[in-house]
């Protein structure tokens, strides 16, 4: 048998002596490494032919690169793998000395496109060690949707597009993203999906919507994190007339919370994943929406209450709603605490810290579960975002503004 060399015009690839007959009707060859003349993208390596050479792939910072796509920060300034830099962020998490940030990077505000991590280690003084900047993640209107993370993985939710993003962090330099999946049949504004999903164990607990049969919650397998799989989808019929807003995950029960038309707070078990069941629900009195004008922001879970926090606006100063849960089959609504709105809590023993919509962050006794007082306040400068953490003696809060220095403000509560 008699093959053909490179160059050499073909209609198959058993012609050729590499065994691959190009688009362009001529034999080429494969397993090209990096910045080799290409023509399509299966002879590269990479499986990336851009621009007529073979891109490289996982590049990290301070390496040579052609194009962003090489780069996993995605990034390429100026012929040099860059880590992009994060003056504003929406959302935070807290893995031992790093803290994982969602938002905008530096001359794309308002984009929300991406995700970087900051060490810690001193309180003082955070420093950004890593960034991704994706169009995965891009979706100019979000503000609502978090960030989650698991040892050093971080999963995040395009609402934009339904896609379930994994990162892998493991190098705090150099994080790149493992896996995109699309599981969210009907993204914003479709079903104004707020995004929020919560990770418990090996399962992350995505909120969703169907027109056919309302909201619901996608169960997704993250044992690996790097192959994300669909462990089971649960609408709950009759409960949310759209995707519900908020989802906290606590022991073996979820806790869901709607708005607009299904303003009531869900009990679900979630023991088996693979077939979450409804246990019970409570209804929010008609009378106790007036002066709630916005969507619900956060909801907390503490002890035997769940508390469910509304912004406000230039009308309402927001509200905490407290619930009592202790039944779980038949949960009851217990009150409300006027004025005390914010973009996002968090609970530390018997307090909730609160980013008041005001601008300042509160610190909120439950020594009594059922009238929360407000113990302290600290002043803040966060300007917005919902994320916020406690680690040790501080809070941690994401940062928005026009822009800030940095985005991530720390507080010392002790």
């Amino acid at each position: 048998n008699c093959y053909l060399n490179d160059g050499v015009s073909c209609t198959s690839n058993v012609q050729c002596l590499s065994q691959y007959c190009a688009t362009n009707g001529k034999c080429a060859s494969t397993n090209l490494l990096a910045r080799a003349a290409c023509i399509d993208n299966i002879q590269c390596l990479s499986n990336s032919c851009s621009s007529g050479f073979c891109s490289a792939i996982n590049l990290l910072v301070g390496e040579s690169c052609l194009i962003n796509s090489e780069c996993r920060s995605n990034l390429c300034s100026l012929g040099i793998c860059s880590m992009p830099t994060m003056p504003r962020a929406t959302d935070i998490e807290i893995e031992g000395n790093y803290a994982y940030l969602s938002g905008d990077s530096e001359g794309d505000f308002n984009k929300k496109d991406t995700v970087a991590v900051f060490d810690i280690f001193n309180p003082i003084s955070s420093i950004q060690t890593g960034a991704i900047k994706n169009n995965l993640f891009a979706y100019e209107f979000d503000t609502q949707t978090n960030i989650e993370s698991k040892g050093n993985f971080i999963f995040r939710m395009n609402p934009g597009t339904g896609n379930f993003i994994v990162i892998d962090a493991t190098d705090k330099n150099n994080p790149y993203i493992v896996s995109s999946k699309a599981v969210v049949e009907f993204p914003f504004p479709s079903s104004t999906y707020s995004g929020r999903f919560s990770i418990k164990g090996n399962y992350a607990y995505i909120l969703t919507y169907n027109p056919s049969t309302g909201g619901g919650v996608i169960v997704i397998d993250i044992l690996n994190p790097a192959l994300p799989r669909e462990a089971s989808r649960n609408y709950i019929s009759g409960m949310f007339s759209r995707t519900p807003y908020l989802i906290e995950t606590e022991g073996n029960y979820a806790y869901l919370f709607g708005d607009a038309g299904s303003n009531r707070l869900a009990v679900v078990d979630i023991s088996n994943p693979a077939a979450l069941t409804l246990v019970g629900y409570v209804e929010l009195p008609g009378v106790e929406l007036s002066n709630l004008l916005s969507p619900p922001t956060d909801i907390s879970i503490v002890g035997n209450y769940a508390y469910v926090l509304y912004y406000g606006d230039s009308i309402s100063n927001g509200a905490l709603l407290i619930f009592d849960i202790s039944n779980k089959a038949n949960p009851s609504y217990v009150g409300k605490v006027n004025g005390i709105g914010g973009y996002g809590m968090e609970k530390k023993g018997n307090f909730l810290y609160i980013k008041s919509q005001k601008g300042n962050l509160l610190e909120i006794d439950l020594t009594n579960p059922r009238i929360p007082i407000q113990s302290r306040s600290f002043s803040a400068t966060f300007g917005g975002g919902i994320g916020i953490e406690n680690n040790g003696n501080y809070i941690y809060m994401s940062k928005m503004g026009n822009p800030p220095i940095n985005p991530i403000e720390i507080i010392n509560i002790i």
